[in-house]
């Protein structure tokens, strides 16, 4: 019978739930669904005992595997699973078995599988070593498969101390033949039996890999094939650099050997091209340069090696390595042979010692074609002169042996390199004639070519030094494209110390570094003979030149220094030591001022000369040098350079960096020769207002533009705003207008001190600009060519006498031009004002003209009268607070001002009354014939009743009757100076007064007035807003006055028919009854009476 899914599910729920007694479930050959698959999973997620599972051949489909599958997932201790014969996909049955055997896999390599699906970026390595279970191949094939699906952070696998084998190898080896990330191998201490299979596998792999970095076959038991097959593959393999296989038994040390020697060219891969060419003797191939690359014996062995029988390379330089006496020893059978062609072998800078020397003198003695050994800067001692002293006696090609920077003394190195002289000789020839101070012998020149090198090195410079130590004819020392590094300018530098006969060095194109120009440096500040020093295409750098740059701050002979094509020096160091350089072609006080002006310690620098002066010139080029620094300066104010050789360029440089600058205030340039370059300082004075002194004299300077030069330079000391009203008026833009108003502060003009005119530039300082006579004078003289010009506001400043008849002059040339001239709140006086008046009285065109706040006096004032008097035609003539004008003018000036800001009838009106013996008895405002109580413009001004009633008072007249009806008065001040009118009847004898029509509301003052007058006859205060309040003084004043005869009420609030008749009515009733006033009644030949209108 076939069992289907409710069956399933019977079992389950009923039988096996609780079970204890079963661990395999075996339901193959049923109908058996996704649903009963379903239910086996609750099952096994209930009951814990199971271990396997078999349900082939069902009808399970793709539902029912991934029930399984996660079934699986989540129960580690079923490790038997068998689902074959189900309608289900490959890919999930594939899924079902991978889930079993990783159930079947330790918790370890679980892990491991985790870690490298999980791609986490801080798991770089697969650490599969000394585990508690140890790997075996299906392990390994297993991780593999994981790694297979693509893991880019593992770097490195390391699955040392397993249980791996061939299989196990192979699988990784497959691996590694794809992946591109995984760089270092490990499997020492595993059970790799080796054979073909095994060697195939490793060479396959390491020819295919670009990644791999590291092997390591450590104890295992590979053979010598195997290891065999990994030196052919490297052969071809550039990225492996350490390979490992010790501890395999049956590995010979011959292979080992071998394998070290294919590894050591991964690691030095500048060589790995060069040796199999070197095999198949290249004819190519003449010079193998090994400099620098860190070789050591093994690769010496391997270079030796691939020399054996190479007949073609004639130059082998192995410097700067590290070649000990075993490499040497490596490789003296190659020296010896008869066929050898080497003709220089370079084997500096390795640990050569005495040993190897003597190894080479052996070997050399046989050899026929070495011309050049070079072991400098070794491990040699001073016994190795035996064995080189017997070599080159021996030898009939070795020209050139070089010892320097050993541990061997001079006198051994001298030995040595005495015994090599032969090389040498010319040097060898001259020695004896130097020490004998040989006429004729003044330039020694032991130089190369550029093609060549010659032999001159340090030890020659010893030689040189020591045999120049008592010469004083020798002047010039020449070695150019030699070996002269920095020991040997050492040997120059102690002969220089004391030697004042030497004036040229040149070292072009040799060895020389920093250290030995330091050497230099130091001695420069000592030495005053050397002129000339060439160091061209050395090995300087910027720590070199800038011990240069420093040494010539103290020397000022050296006129020439080259450090070019010094591939170290940068391009601001080139500039820095090329300035020091010029400065010593330059006269000496540059030099010498050049730190005080970069410290700022210094406000004045004197670089004149007197007629009779030896000290060299400055000339363009020391100007330049010194505008360089003056750039900087901020202390400088005043700069001597009279008499000097200071041309167009040189001046342009000064005037551009004065203009920068902005600080020097003084420049003297006296004796040049300028010439053309004085148009700079045209320029610089008219942009910069710093430069107070410039004396230019003699220079060669056009006329015309020396005058502008003064001229500006007279502008620089009075204000900004002179300055450019000039300057526009030079350049012919300076407009209808010069507007030029100062700003004189809280002072009065009394206050004020003008400037005297003796003072330089008419007194004004950069500290206390002001516009004075001076700067008028200035202002006025390019006005006289400009017709244009209409107005000037010199007004708040210190202009003088001078200034105003200066500008009095000037209005006087155009008397139809000026329209506005405003002189307010200077200095003048009294005789400037007069011809500033008189000029005012001239001109034809003027509008405006105000003079208020100066220091004219009375005459001034009189001619103000009479402009004031006949210019009535121009609106604005101002003169107030002018204090210095009596009391009897200043009161005729108000007046006369007044006047003339009133309109012409009412003037000629005021003018008849206030004229001596005048007859004028009425004042009418009500007739036409009198004007208006308005302005000159017709608007209606309150303030003139006040100046009309001031005028009556102040003025005797013959004014006895005054009629102000309805002129508009409503103040306070207006009635208060209406009542001045009756208050004094000596001075102003009105007897009729006619108030009416107007706005008067207070009559206090004028009852006051009534009071004391005694010839006021009739007053009218009818139709005005006299209150009942105020009536109440009028009473009181009527009981004091008995001169008035009619006083008219009418139209005001009160009157005998309005309700406040009352007040009135006891005033009548007052009167009538008075005594005195019936008495007044027989006395009068009218009798008083109060008319009190319908």
């Amino acid at each position: 019978r076939r069992y289907d899914d409710a069956a399933v599910l019977f079992a389950c729920k009923h039988i096996l739930w609780d079970s204890k007694n079963f661990d395999t479930l075996y339901a193959a050959h049923n109908d058996i669904t996704a649903q009963g698959a379903l239910h086996v999973a609750e099952l096994f997620a209930q009951n814990h005992h199971f271990t396997a599972l078999d349900l082939s051949h069902n009808r399970l489909d793709d539902e029912g595997g991934r029930t399984l599958v996660k079934m699986l997932k989540g129960r580690y201790s079923l490790k038997v699973v068998v689902a074959e014969g189900n309608p289900m996909s490959p890919e999930t049955l594939a899924d079902i078995k991978r889930v079993v055997v990783f159930n079947s896999m330790t918790e370890e390599v679980q892990g491991l599988l985790v870690a490298i699906e999980g791609q986490d970026d801080d798991y770089t390595e697969l650490a599969a070593r000394d585990l508690k279970a140890p790997l075996r191949d299906v392990d390994c094939e297993y991780l593999v498969a994981a790694l297979r699906k693509g893991n880019p952070y593992i770097e490195s696998v390391r699955m040392d101390n397993n249980y791996l084998t061939d299989r196990g190898l192979k699988c990784l080896t497959a691996l590694l033949q794809e992946d591109r990330t995984i760089t270092s191998l490990s499997l020492n201490n595993n059970n790799i039996d080796g054979g073909e299979a095994v060697g195939k596998a490793l060479k396959t792999m390491l020819l295919a890999t670009e990644t791999l970095r590291r092997l390591s076959l450590d104890d295992n038991n590979l053979t010598d094939g195997d290891v065999r097959a990994v030196t052919e593959a490297l052969a071809w393999n550039d990225t492996v650099t350490s390979c490992s296989v010790m501890g395999n038994p049956r590995v010979s040390a011959d292979c080992l050997h071998a394998l070290d020697k294919a590894i050591v060219l991964n690691t030095h891969l500048p060589i790995k091209p060069i040796v199999p060419r070197l095999r198949a003797n290249d004819d190519r191939l003449r010079v193998v340069e090994f400099t620098g690359l860190h070789l050591d014996d093994l690769c010496i062995e391997v270079i030796a090696e691939a020399l054996a029988e190479n007949t073609t390379v004639t130059d082998l330089q192995l410097g700067s390595n590290r070649i000990s006496d075993t490499g040497v020893g490596l490789l003296c059978p190659l020296l010896g042979r008869k066929d050898c062609r080497l003709v220089k072998l370079d084997l500096s800078g390795n640990a050569v010692t005495t040993r190897g020397v003597q190894m080479l003198s052996d070997a050399l003695l046989q050899n026929t074609s070495l011309a050049t050994l070079d072991v400098e800067r070794n491990q040699i001692r001073d016994d190795a002169l035996p064995p080189l002293r017997a070599l080159l006696d021996a030898s009939h090609t070795l020209i050139d042996v070089r010892v320097e920077g050993n541990r061997m003394r001079h006198g051994v190195l001298l030995e040595v390199f005495s015994s090599s002289i032969n090389t040498q000789p010319q040097l060898k020839r001259d020695l004896p004639l130097i020490k004998a101070n040989a006429e004729g012998l003044t330039v020694l020149d032991y130089s190369g070519t550029p093609e060549a090198k010659a032999v001159t090195n340090d030890l020659s410079c010893k030689l040189l030094a020591d045999a120049l130590s008592s010469n004083n004819k020798v002047h010039t020392l020449k070695l150019n494209h030699t070996r002269v590094a920095d020991d040997g300018l050492g040997f120059l530098v102690e002969l220089l110390y004391s030697n004042i006969y030497i004036t040229a060095l040149d070292l072009n194109h040799c060895e020389v570094c920093d250290a030995g120009v330091q050497l230099l440096a130091a001695m420069l500040p000592e030495n005053h003979s050397l002129r000339s020093i060439n160091l061209r295409s050395n090995h300087i750098t910027d720590d070199g030149c800038r011990a240069l740059q420093r040494a010539l701050a103290h020397n000022d002979t050296v006129k020439h220094l080259s450090v070019d094509h010094n591939k170290w020096i940068t391009e601001p160091m080139y500039m820095t030591l090329g300035y020091a350089v010029t400065l010593n072609n330059e006269p000496l006080l540059l030099k010498r001022s050049i730190p005080q002006i970069h410290t700022n310690s210094i406000t004045e620098l004197d670089c004149g000369r007197g007629p009779t002066s030896t000290s060299a010139p400055f000339t363009d080029t020391t100007v330049a040098l010194l505008c360089s620094v003056l750039a900087h300066s901020r202390s400088l104010t005043r700069l001597n350079l009279k008499r000097n050789d200071i041309g167009p360029y040189g001046g342009t440089c000064l005037a551009d960096v004065l203009l920068a600058q902005r600080r020097i205030t003084d420049l003297n340039l006296l004796g040049n020769r300028i010439g053309e370059g004085g148009t700079a300082y045209v320029s610089l004075l008219r942009a910069s207002e710093d430069v107070l002194a410039l004396n230019v004299m003699e220079n060669g300077i056009e006329e015309e533009v020396l005058a502008s030069i003064h001229l500006l330079l007279e502008l620089n000391h009075h204000p900004h705003m002179v300055k450019a009203a000039m300057l526009k008026a030079l350049d012919n833009a300076v407009g209808t207008k010069v507007e030029l108003p100062g700003s004189a502060g809280t002072l009065t003009t009394d206050e004020k001190e003008e400037p005297p005119e003796d003072a330089p530039y008419g007194g004004s300082t950069p500290a206390a600009p002001k516009l004075t006579s001076r700067s008028v004078q200035l202002l006025c003289d390019p006005l006289t060519t400009r017709t244009e010009v209409s107005a000037l506001d010199f007004s708040h400043n210190y202009v003088g006498g001078l200034g105003a008849e200066r500008i009095a002059r000037l209005v006087l040339k155009f008397p139809g031009s000026y329209v506005h001239v405003d002189v307010s709140s200077n200095c003048i006086p009294d005789g400037g004002g007069v011809k500033l008046v008189d000029a005012v009285i001239l001109s034809t065109s003027m509008t405006y003209f105000d003079i208020s706040d100066n220091r004219i006096g009375d005459s001034a004032a009189l001619r103000l009268l009479h402009a004031l008097d006949t210019k009535y035609e121009m609106p604005d003539i101002l003169c107030g607070r002018n204090r210095r004008i009596g009391a009897q003018n200043q009161r005729l000036l108000d007046t006369a001002l007044r006047l003339h800001q009133v309109n012409p009838e009412l003037r000629a009106t005021l003018k008849k009354i206030m004229a001596p013996e005048s007859q004028v008895r009425e004042l009418d405002f009500t007739q036409e014939s009198t004007g208006p109580l308005t302005d000159r413009n017709g608007l209606p001004d309150p303030t003139l009743i006040e100046f009309v009633c001031q005028c009556l008072t102040q003025y005797p007249n013959n004014v006895v009757e005054a009629n102000f009806s309805a002129v508009n008065i409503r103040t306070d001040a207006q009635t208060v100076a209406i009542s001045r009118l009756i208050a004094d009847p000596v001075t102003l004898p009105i007897y009729l007064l006619d108030l009416s029509n107007n706005f008067i509301t207070r009559v206090a003052e004028i009852c006051t007035a009534l009071k004391y007058n005694r010839c006021l006859k009739r007053l009218d205060l009818s139709n005005n807003q006299i209150s009942r309040c105020e009536a109440m003084t009028l009473v009181d004043a009527m009981r004091e006055n008995k001169i008035l005869e009619v006083l008219k009420m009418d139209g005001n609030p009160v009157s005998r028919l309005s309700a406040a008749y009352g007040v009135w009515g006891a005033v009548y009733r007052h009167l009538t009854t008075d005594p005195i006033s019936i008495q007044l009644e027989r006395e009068v030949t009218r009798p008083l009476g109060y008319e009190w209108g319908a």
